[in-house]
């Protein structure tokens, strides 16, 4: 499924399913055709990794959403 990953992503862990059609759904998200992801290599310390994993469990959010957000504000953009 590695060229499918844009197009469909699991269903949310709050949904009932029951059948294979509600495990996978479209992405309603618009895609930023202007503004992709591209793939990073960055070192980070120890803990400052790990602080970055707790806060994404404890606000439901991803690693990449942290940094983003975190790298983001810093640098002044958004």
């Amino acid at each position: 499924m590695k060229g499918n990953m844009k197009a469909y992503k699991p269903a949310s862990e709050d949904r009932e399913i029951k059948e294979i059609q509600d495990v996978f759904r479209k992405d309603d998200a618009p895609t930023d055709d202007e503004n992709p992801l591209v793939m990073t290599s960055i070192r980070l310390h120890a803990k400052t990794r790990a602080a970055a994993k707790v806060y994404a469990i404890e606000h439901g959010m991803k690693m990449q959403e942290v940094i983003e957000n975190a790298l983001s504000k810093y640098i002044g953009e958004r």
